[in-house]
């Protein structure tokens, strides 16, 4: 059986939803969805069955390609699921994004038995994470979230295991969306990196499985929309941020706020990405801050214009703190590249795990890096490895942890009393001409050069611990580039003074010329 289906739409200045439907009348064993475009164009779409459940998605920039919902896993496209082809009422559900030119499509639909057809994506992979037996909609019900693995052997063993940072990057796309890499590519390139643990972050789309490996991946969705885009990573089941109005859900302020509420109902990490890269930034206004957990302040920082993004993303971080969002700082190499390829000719290429983040966590389980990500326990390197703590009162905090007040009754009496703390770091793999920077809320306060041949550091300071405070570290290089950054550790309770990202954004230009013009003095 075939189905032609085809549409054109005109230049919107939004995202526009449309939805096709087609009716399988007979017995049926796989479906083959051929698209082709006129041009090249942003474009996604979901496939339902006569059931309603999400058989396949797809989210891209080219202008033909095939994509299978077969029996099993080895005939499937990635980004579907496999199993039985119910008779009935199919539809696909389609968005294209703003373009100079209007969207015009094809959509030719095959259903059969026997020979399944091959795709052009990858194949889902044999680790399945979701199947069709417990629920209607997408679902990770295969997926195991506190499944212990091994770290790299490639870790660096010259700081203590205590239990251990483990390494990872918490962005990334394969071909599922506008990656350029296979899931197995992505994989190959983690492992050879050294690294722990990825998260898989395809566009509007639920990676549905993987192919088997010893390295832990976690799934995550980049909600993307036209106006911004945030990691939901950990999301245990689908969430409609498409709708069936002809404006989609996430292009509006109050449906991107219930897609942010519906992502924290399911106790997944809300993460705004690359806040301030022109024209990815962040453009809804009236999104209160506190529905994100953390914020992507280090984005691939081989892509155009993310260096001067990402000083921008540090000084309304450093903002966001001084009002009481506490958001907890996070890296990703946002990777859709082949290897070798640069955004730029003659560039350094963009490569997985560029920063890296790095989790200290008990053990290497998804449970375990979600749950410690939201604390904060983490810092982001693209090359320097760092063991950090805070010492208060003969304790040991880790970065994103709150320092206590353990004084006795009398001394909680004397407001002057001030707790002595000491900020201790150990420090390997940073080039010569490196530096430390300390900032105390959002003030830098102490720099020392990092000398190749010494590992420990100190920096004494007194706080009075009933007042709201927060540390956070840098290192540099001699260039004055970013090196590594490290969450804040902080005492006292926050008041929130400013709420709404709109409230942030306003003085960015000024904060980061004024944030060069500092380093540039030192």
């Amino acid at each position: 059986m075939q189905w032609l289906l085809e549409s054109t739409s005109g230049n919107s200045p939004q995202p526009q939803y449309a939805r096709e439907s087609f009716e399988l009348t007979e017995a049926a064993e796989w479906l083959a969805i051929d698209i082709q475009c006129v041009r090249e164009h942003q474009f996604q779409f979901y496939l339902t069955d006569s059931q309603g459940a999400i058989r396949a998605q797809y989210y891209a920039m080219i202008s033909k390609t095939r994509i299978v919902v077969g029996p099993t896993a080895a005939l499937s496209s990635c980004g579907s699921v496999p199993g039985i082809i119910p008779q009935g009422l199919w539809s696909l559900h389609i968005v294209g994004f703003p373009a100079e030119n209007s969207l015009s499509f094809s959509l030719k639909v095959t259903a059969g038995i026997g020979d399944c057809p091959a795709g052009t994506l990858p194949i889902t992979g044999d680790q399945m994470w979701i199947n069709t037996e417990s629920d209607a909609q997408l679902h990770y019900n295969l997926y195991d979230w506190n499944r212990e693995y091994k770290a790299s052997l490639k870790r660096n063993l010259s700081l203590p295991k205590m239990p251990s940072w483990f390494a990872g990057d918490f962005h990334m796309h394969t071909l599922l969306s506008d990656g350029k890499r296979t899931p197995i590519e992505l994989t190959q390139a983690a492992v050879q990196r050294g690294l722990d643990f990825i998260v898989i972050t395809e566009h509007n789309a639920m990676t549905t499985g993987w192919p088997v490996t010893s390295l832990l991946v976690i799934p995550g969705v980049e909600i993307t929309s036209s106006k911004g885009h945030f990691n939901a990573i950990g999301l245990s089941e689908w969430i409609d941020f498409v709708g069936n109005k002809s404006v989609p859900i996430m292009e509006t302020e109050e449906g991107m706020n219930r897609v942010l509420d519906e992502v924290r109902q399911q106790g997944a990490i809300s993460s705004l990405n690359h806040p301030m890269l022109i024209p990815y930034e962040w453009q809804f206004k009236e999104t209160p801050m506190e529905k994100f957990d953390t914020i992507e302040l280090w984005n691939d920082p081989t892509y155009p214009d993310n260096v001067e993004a990402t000083e921008q993303a540090i000084r309304v971080w450093d903002e966001l703190w001084a009002n009481g969002q506490l958001l907890w700082g996070i890296g990703g190499s946002d990777l859709h590249l082949l290897a070798g390829e640069s955004y730029v000719e003659g560039g350094k290429s963009a490569e997985v795990g560029d920063p890296t983040t790095f989790v200290w966590c008990d053990k290497l389980t998804a449970n375990e890096i979600i749950n410690a990500a939201k604390q904060g326990h983490s810092y982001m390197s693209r090359g320097p490895r760092l063991s950090p703590v805070l010492e208060s009162a003969g304790r040991h905090y880790l970065p994103g942890q709150q320092i206590l007040n353990h004084l006795s009754n009398n001394q909680e009496n004397d407001m002057k009393q001030l707790s002595e703390l000491t900020y201790r770091l150990q420090v390997t793999d940073a080039p010569v001409g490196s530096y430390l920077i300390w900032f105390i809320d959002g003030k830098e306060t102490h720099i020392e050069n990092i000398d190749i041949n010494e590992m420990n550091y100190a920096y004494s300071l007194s706080w009075n611990l009933e007042d709201f405070h927060w540390i956070r570290l840098e290192v540099r290089d001699e260039q004055r580039a970013l090196l590594a950054l490290v969450n804040p550790f902080y005492c006292g309770v926050p008041i929130s003074q400013k709420r709404l990202w709109s409230e942030f954004v306003n003085w960015k230009t000024e904060a980061v010329e004024g944030v060069v013009d500092d380093r540039a003095n030192n």
